[in-house]
């Protein structure tokens, strides 16, 4: 066959030419494997230039999904009997919308599993989900031009891998549908890490499995290939395991080049936190942004404005917290429910409230002066919300400026 892999618009972030479709150049691999030919493409015309005439593929986020809609009926209006697939996230958390909006085929799993059969079935089709070290290593020659993309570790040309899938807690606000975390095997980790150095010249990776330090003995190990190989990286970590694990393995992280780190603090006060089930304590956030920065490792905070029972207090230890802590960079988003979390499956338990807003209005990350609020607590108001949020970016701005 010959596939057409298309990128849905993200015109929510500030920049959409930083991250590369990691998730479809790794389903390209696969279908190239089997032997298709395939292409990545940010419109469905530019398929048909290619020669598609027949099957599609996409796998958007949630408020990726009106662009997907779009693209699906301009693919139809062309033909109707060209097959369309949507996988990802969007579609596993909302599988029946995606049918009933007219997708041939909605696909659940591991996408690495996908086949020609697949494309010519109907309806939601369950993918197996196998040991992740049977899956091709992920076809950045599928893009037109990988290093167009661009993002910064240290100073170097950077991009993307993972060597993990899935997160093990359950944080009330995660839509994130895989509990049982599968890992890559070091060895297969290493020669991805070759590959992007020695075939596109890639010396700084983001690492972007959900929590990079889950198990310590193997952080330790990937931490001596990224050494070996002079690769300067980031990852994302959690404060609790940072403790846990030791200073031990956070000078090892530093010394093997890991120049920054992304904890999902998501709030200041303790009573925000046991709310949505975050399973840690601020003590333990503080300790390990201390054992961080003591490394050199620059620490990047991420907080969530408007979670169930958020109200001016709680936004003022927020504010506090970032006042006293010394972060070196810090995101401040708007909660946004999404459909397959606990608050979302169990919203009468919470103290939130949201109304029905567009898909591709309900993002969580944005531009700034451009979020949508839709969420509002006892304690707050959409609205009120929306300026804690602005006000808070702007006074860590104003600090660090």
């Amino acid at each position: 066959m010959k596939v057409c892999l298309l990128t849905c618009s993200a015109p929510f972030l500030i920049d959409e030419m930083v991250f590369p479709p990691l998730g479809l150049m790794t389903v390209g691999a696969a279908l190239r494997v089997q032997g298709h030919d395939v292409t990545i493409a940010d419109d469905p015309e530019a398929g048909m230039r290619w020669g598609i005439t027949n099957y599609f593929a996409m796998g958007p986020t949630t408020p990726q999904y009106a662009d997907a809609v779009s693209m699906l009926r301009r693919i139809k209006r062309r033909d109707k009997d060209n097959r369309v697939v949507i996988g990802g996230p969007h579609a596993t958390a909302n599988a029946m919308e995606c049918v009933f909006d007219g997708f041939d085929v909605v696909v659940l799993g591991d996408g690495e599993n996908i086949t020609a059969e697949t494309f010519r079935t109907a309806g939601v089709v369950e993918l197996a989900r196998r040991p992740l070290d049977r899956y091709p290593i992920a076809d950045r020659s599928l893009v037109e031009d990988i290093r167009a993309y661009r993002y910064e570790i240290g100073g170097r040309l950077a991009t993307t891998i993972v060597t993990s899938r899935g997160c093990p807690y359950r944080c009330g606000f995660c839509a994130n549908t895989e509990r049982q975390v599968r890992f890559y095997g070091v060895d297969r980790i290493e020669r991805e890490i070759v590959y992007l150095k020695e075939r596109w010249g890639y010396n700084a990776l983001m690492l972007f499995d959900d929590v990079f330090i889950l198990n310590r003995e193997r952080a330790l190990q990937i931490c001596a290939v990224l050494k070996r190989h002079g690769i300067v990286w980031r990852c994302f970590v959690r404060g609790d395991l940072v403790v846990r694990h030791g200073q031990g393995l956070v000078d090892v992280m530093a010394e093997s080049g890991c120049a920054e780190v992304a904890i999902g603090i998501e709030s200041g006060s303790e009573r925000i936190l046991k709310i949505i089930h975050k399973g840690e304590r601020l003590e333990s956030i503080l300790s390990a942004i201390g054992m961080l920065r003591q490394a050199g490792i620059r620490v990047k905070g991420l907080f969530i404005v408007g979670l169930p029972g958020e109200d001016h207090t709680s936004i003022g230890q927020t504010r506090q917290f970032v006042e006293e802590v010394a972060l070196d960079d810090a995101d401040f988003t708007v909660y946004q429910p999404y459909r397959g979390s606990p608050i979302w499956n169990d919203r009468d338990k919470y103290d939130i409230h949201w109304d029905d807003v567009p898909a591709d209005q309900r993002f969580y990350k944005g531009r700034p002066g451009q979020y949508q609020c839709a969420v509002s607590t006892s304690g707050l108001t959409a609205e009120e919300i929306l300026r804690a949020r602005d006000s808070l970016e702007r006074s860590f701005r104003n600090e660090h400026s």
